[in-house]
């Protein structure tokens, strides 16, 4: 299922909003007009070891499951831990339980649900 977070606003631009959520300060690309609201991102939108972009946070690994062409992975964030799907593309570093990890939740993958 999807990682589900609650969010209060703290800032409203022309373009964008910033809430604050258990995992940290999120922007969003979004005109909801409410104070709060919940927000859901799917496993596979998190992106991990991406540094330099808005929405990155670092998290510790809990646990992994290689299943083959993906990794699934529980990744502790702020008091909160996050279901992510990292997809096996060659080869390059496995994560382990552990391991500090940067996670990227892009705003047009987060998605306000109506409460």
């Amino acid at each position: 299922g999807c990682n589900l977070l609650t969010a209060k606003i703290r800032a409203r631009g022309s373009k964008e909003v910033v809430a604050q959520t258990p995992i940290g300060d999120l922007r969003l690309a979004i005109s909801d007009s409410r104070p709060e609201f919940t927000l859901a991102i799917r496993p596979e939108k998190i992106l991990l070891h991406q540094s330099n972009a808005p929405n990155t946070l670092t998290g510790e690994v809990l646990e992994t499951t290689y299943t083959g062409a993906e990794t699934h992975c529980i990744v502790r964030a702020g008091g909160e831990n996050l279901r992510v799907v990292a997809v096996n593309n060659g080869p390059g570093p496995r994560l382990a339980p552990g391991q500090p990890v940067q996670l990227t939740l892009p705003a047009e993958a987060l998605v306000v649900l109506e409460d």
